[in-house]
């Protein structure tokens, strides 16, 4: 019955976020070359009356948008005013207890050369803490054509241990409030920081970043479970969960460039994309925390028609002259303690990995790859085949310096749902780390990939 409520809930919880919130990508983590055919839409200045009526009903407040958030549109000066709201962004961590994040953001487009900017502030607050903490961003899409954008952000955050959080908001939020499993660690992050980016030709996108960071250790401030109160929370430390003294790294300040690039060989043979990531931290006030990080990373994906499609991760790494680092530098990995999914295909995902365990410092490599049999084989299949339900099989490896290559391979079906409504997907996962040897049942819910 537990799970059954989890599932129901992450499920309102995600469609509340899609509706009510623009998600921010500050991770910047995952970059494509899709980003070069996106469109930029703007509003219409001499749009028709029923385009204005849409707008003047979309612009009317009561009182429920203080709770799910409201957006006012200014067509004729190309303005638009949004407030977040409450429900979508409420979270819950052991550190914070109930904790809130709201905003407010202006936005002003250009329709003559489609160029906009962007400036918002946040607020956090947390119950259990009793702390507020704010941040705000401004950013300026420069030119459309070639996708270059700046922008520049700072304030303070709880932020999760891994600059890309591997553990996402709503699983923790839920694992957390209802079953007492404080998956996710974290730490705050006082910062400062300017990101570049550039789409240079057809073929090649890239991206800078400059950013200073103070970062303080965090302890719990709740003890269990507000649901099961027999649940006791672990400790906010990442490296022993079971040590409450200590939070596994020291507080620290530093300086980070990073620098990112994507690079597609060539678009029309379908040849893979290549990423290029280089990361340093350098002028800590513990120079033991001074690091560098080489990455190469590539994505391949072929489509066989009839047969099926056919798509491949591969991420490597190196850490430079580091022999010690500061925890939320190392490299992690996205792990899954739970039996949800929450990414439309599993091509960085490792669905029985615990969370921080292949954390790493030293060299790394993951190799992923998955086939969708998009109905062949199945369709043939008396009555099963009009459910339209796909076939998908894959295969995950990790390997790391320090611990034994681990494995896992999964067999399961896609695309489950009804008519154009297919946000499921179910798989059996059979995971091998060393002697060691672990299997589970995962349910993917592909809308909660926001």
């Amino acid at each position: 019955m537990h799970r059954l409520i989890l599932l129901l809930t992450f499920l309102v919880c995600s469609t509340l976020s899609a509706q009510n919130i623009e998600q921010k990508n500050t991770k910047n983590e995952e970059m494509s070359l899709e980003l070069a055919n996106d469109t930029l839409i703007m509003p219409s200045t001499t749009g028709d009356l029923n385009t204005n009526d849409t707008i003047k009903n979309e612009n009317r407040f009561s009182l429920i948008q203080l709770i799910i958030g409201y957006k006012h549109q200014r067509p004729h000066k190309n303005e638009t005013y949004k407030y977040n709201g409450l429900v979508s962004t409420f979270a819950f961590n052991a550190v914070q207890g109930f904790n809130v994040t709201t905003g407010l953001s202006y936005l002003k487009e250009n329709p003559t050369d489609s160029t906009y900017y962007e400036v918002g502030g946040l607020v956090n607050y947390g119950i259990a803490e009793n702390k507020p903490r704010f941040s705000g961003y401004f950013s300026q899409l420069i030119n459309s054509e070639k996708k270059s954008k700046i922008t520049i952000s700072g304030g303070l955050t709880v932020h999760q241990f891994g600059e890309d959080f591997p553990i996402k908001k709503i699983i923790n939020s839920l694992a957390s409030s209802y079953f007492g499993k404080n998956y996710a660690k974290f730490y705050q992050k006082d910062f400062i920081s300017i990101h570049y980016q550039q789409r240079f030709n057809e073929n090649l996108f890239g991206e800078i970043e400059l950013e200073y960071a103070n970062r303080r250790i965090l302890f719990n401030h709740t003890v269990r479970s507000p649901f099961v109160k027999k649940r006791i929370f672990t400790s906010n430390n990442p490296i022993d969960p079971t040590n409450f003294g200590q939070a596994g790294f020291e507080s620290n300040n530093i300086v980070k460039l990073k620098l990112k690039s994507a690079f597609h060989l060539d678009q029309v043979r379908r040849l893979p994309v290549i990423y290029f990531n280089f990361e340093t931290g350098f002028a800590s006030n513990l120079p033991k925390y001074n690091y560098a990080l080489v990455g190469l990373s590539t994505l391949y994906q072929h489509d066989f028609k009839d047969f099926g499609n056919f798509a491949a991760f591969v991420n490597a790494g190196l850490f430079l002259s580091t022999k010690d680092l500061a925890f939320m530098d190392y490299k992690h990995f996205y792990g899954n303690e739970t039996f949800v999914g929450t990414t439309k295909n599993y091509l960085q995902n490792f669905n029985l990995l615990p969370y921080y365990t292949h954390s790493t410092n030293k060299s790394f490599a993951e190799w992923h790859a998955e086939y969708d049999f998009n109905g062949f084989l199945t369709d043939a299949v008396p009555f099963f085949g009009k459910l339209k339900w796909h076939l998908i099989t894959g295969v995950h490896v990790l390997h790391t310096y320090d611990q034994p290559t681990y494995y896992e391979w999964s067999i399961g079906l896609n695309n489950i749902g009804f008519k154009k409504f297919r946000p499921l997907r179910v798989d059996f996962f059979q995971s091998f780390n060393g002697l060691k040897a672990t299997n589970g049942i995962i349910v993917g819910v592909k809308i909660l990939d926001v």
